[in-house]
């Protein structure tokens, strides 16, 4: 018989597309800071344009050069800071979330955006107690690194790991880190782009993470804070 992989106890959280729908926020923010910089694209690009690209082919459609990137994605971020009292969670991350603490996961977020930031979209959510682990990385680049120290800081074992994200990178990251991946369709990476990178798992909708922890779970009751007021089933 196959082996039996091993119980999933930690699920590390990508941020932007994953748990905040901030799409449209960042792309405003990246291409209006692009243009002030001189570096926006000869031809006209849609933000919708972006789902289908990598984070490596965004940049180089912005014609943002390596040297100049550090400081274009501090400024990203700190003007996101003013975004964070408008941004929502995807519908039905909440009440997801609650659920998978009470069946014994341990979430951690791990993200390119500010720890400010991060802090303040989970305390506005009523999610700031279910995530005692916050890391970032002030590179957009090397995730798969940044996710080796959080594992080691936190003593999260690696077969017992996944981490959930929205974009390619974040599924190079978990293979270079050795956890098992979870793309998830909702955020920035279009569905299929995400398949051609054979990510572990492939979810469309938040309420299927509560299959990663086996057996089926009582489900938490919709609240007011699942995103837009939707009812989930």
């Amino acid at each position: 018989m196959p082996e039996t992989p091993p119980q999933i106890k930690y699920l590390v959280f990508d941020f932007d597309g994953t748990l905040a729908d901030s799409f449209d926020a960042v792309c405003r923010i990246g291409l209006r800071l692009a243009r002030e910089a001189g570096v926006s694209p000869d031809k006209p690009i849609r933000p919708e344009d972006f789902r289908e690209m990598t984070a490596r082919e965004i940049m180089r459609e912005l014609q943002i050069p390596l040297s100049k990137l550090p400081g274009w994605l501090h400024r990203v971020r700190a003007e996101l800071k003013a975004e964070v009292p408008r941004l929502r969670p995807f519908p039905g991350i909440p009440e997801t979330v609650r659920d998978l603490v009470a069946a014994g996961m341990v979430p951690a977020v791990l993200s390119s955006n500010s720890a400010e930031n991060i802090n303040a979209f989970l305390r506005y959510h009523g999610l700031a107690r279910e995530f005692a682990h916050i890391h970032t990385s002030s590179r957009l680049f090397g995730k798969g690194r940044s996710l080796k120290r959080l594992l080691h800081r936190q003593g999260f074992p690696a077969e017992e790991t996944v981490y959930a994200g929205d974009e390619v990178r974040d599924v190079e990251a978990a293979r270079e880190a050795g956890v098992r991946s979870v793309a998830v369709s909702w955020g920035f990476n279009a569905r299929d782009l995400l398949a051609a990178h054979r990510p572990d798992f492939l979810l469309d909708e938040p309420r299927q993470l509560l299959d990663l922890v086996g057996p089926p779970i009582q489900r938490a009751k919709p609240s007011s804070s699942d995103g837009y007021g939707n009812t989930q089933r």
